[in-house]
């Protein structure tokens, strides 16, 4: 038989203040020189290393980010103008990736922590001399992206450290060759992005290697354009944007399940993209517009659905994020508590920042990874403080997000809570 928790009034007027774990916010600089101006479009796979590009004295230059370290440049590639460009990170950001320009022309390249190196990675044979990549596994050995090709049209590349050399991933059939790949999953397994075909001048692909690139249509009803832009840890979950009844909307497709459509920021009004998933599928980070073309970065859970990322760090509790505008969402740790993005900082200017939002699992109210009393304690503080009000959906004491507080909370907390007493969240 399940327990039910017996609330007494009075002990709750005296119970201590109890928060949900930790949030918090932080912008993250800009290198020396030039106007301010950091992007980031891509996190390490643990969410403590995050990379871009950002305006330097030398011009565009590719930064890593750590909270040891601060915001520091890659450099770029030998003889070439100064530019570079990164856009993603293996594990823990020892090895990094992007495009710079070099002698021959904007070349891939692979930066090594270790070394302070960055390594060009070629290009594809035919056509003029260009490449970039765009992603790379967690041990840094697989790298992905695209590169001019046959007739000088654009291919998805697959570049491994065993060869040191860049083979072309190919096109989906029925369209003009063209093919970009956008993500790599931390195993290497699993390659995705987006491609010309018979259905659409863009549709996303997902490639298992070393079996070829398959198409996934878009979100129904039908197949029009769509690109995949992230893959999670082992290529069960992919991310993109599609195109649905009313305007662009972001998904998450799973081989078993096909689309799952994540709908828009505001009710009545769709138009959203996914840059990043964590490793389980849980939490999706991109990017919302609102009425009046206010662009929004974006958070999705399978709890709460789709929500501003300032708006969920408001209601932890976080002021630091007061004064900014949050505009993009472009990377997630692989267990979904760490995301970054860019915005306009309180002065306007466009700036990196990380976020970190503890996940709970059912029953854990305080997010610290257990279901114990504590979480009993926070849930019934805030649920008896909102009781009978009308909130923003999610908010604390609001447990089945419907946006009131009232007694099917409690009965839904209790459940949850009771069912897990004891456990640690995965």
């Amino acid at each position: 038989m399940p327990k039910f928790i017996v609330v007494c009034p009075l002990a709750l007027l005296i119970l201590p203040s109890i928060t949900l774990a930790q949030a918090s916010f932080q912008g993250l600089g800009d290198l020396p020189g030039g106007t301010v101006d950091s992007r980031p479009y891509g996190m390490s796979h643990d969410g403590r290393a995050v990379v871009g590009y950002s305006q330097s004295t030398a011009g565009l230059q590719a930064f890593r980010w750590t909270q040891s370290t601060g915001i520091q440049g890659l450099g770029d590639l030998p003889g070439g103008p100064s530019y570079s460009w990164a856009y993603a990170a293996n594990q823990d950001g020892s090895v990094v990736v992007g495009v710079s320009q070099s002698a021959a022309g904007f070349e891939a390249f692979r930066w090594i922590a270790a070394t302070n190196t960055m390594t060009g990675l070629g290009d594809l044979n035919g056509g003029s001399f260009s490449s970039r990549a765009t992603s790379v596994s967690c041990d840094g050995n697989t790298v992905v992206g695209v590169s001019s090709s046959i007739n000088g049209s654009s291919e998805a590349f697959l570049w491994t450290s065993g060869t040191a050399t860049m083979t072309g991933l190919g096109d989906l059939a029925g369209g003009p060759f063209s093919s970009r790949a956008e993500g790599v999953s931390c195993d290497g397994s699993t390659v995705v992005g987006y491609s010309y075909s018979s259905l659409s001048p863009s549709e996303a692909f997902r490639a298992v290697l070393p079996s070829p690139m398959a198409g996934i249509g878009d979100l129904p009803p039908l197949p029009s354009n769509s690109t995949a832009r992230g893959v999670s840890a082992t290529g069960e979950f992919v991310v993109g944007r599609g195109t649905g009844p009313n305007d662009f909307e972001g998904f998450v497709w799973t081989e078993a399940q096909g689309y799952l459509p994540l709908g828009g920021i505001e009710n009545g009004f769709i138009r959203s993209s996914a840059a990043a998933v964590s490793d389980d599928g849980q939490v999706v980070v991109g990017g919302g517009t609102k009425s009046g073309s206010v662009n929004v970065a974006t958070i999705w859970t399978a709890q709460s659905g789709m929500r501003s990322i300032k708006e969920v760090l408001l209601e932890r509790g976080v002021a630091a994020v007061q004064n900014w505008d949050l505009t993009d969402g472009t990377g997630v740790s692989g267990d979904g508590t760490r995301m970054t993005g860019f915005g306009r900082n309180p002065s306007g200017q466009f700036e990196a920042w990380l976020a970190v939002l503890p996940r709970a699992c059912p029953g854990d109210a305080n997010a610290d990874g257990a279901v114990d009393l504590l979480d009993l304690l926070a849930f019934t503080s805030a649920w008896s403080e909102f009781l009978g009000q009308a909130v923003t959906a999610g908010s604390p004491g609001d447990y089945n997000s419907n946006g009131a507080i009232d007694l099917l909370d409690l009965l839904a907390f209790n459940a949850d809570w009771s069912a897990n007493l004891g456990t640690s969240c995965p």
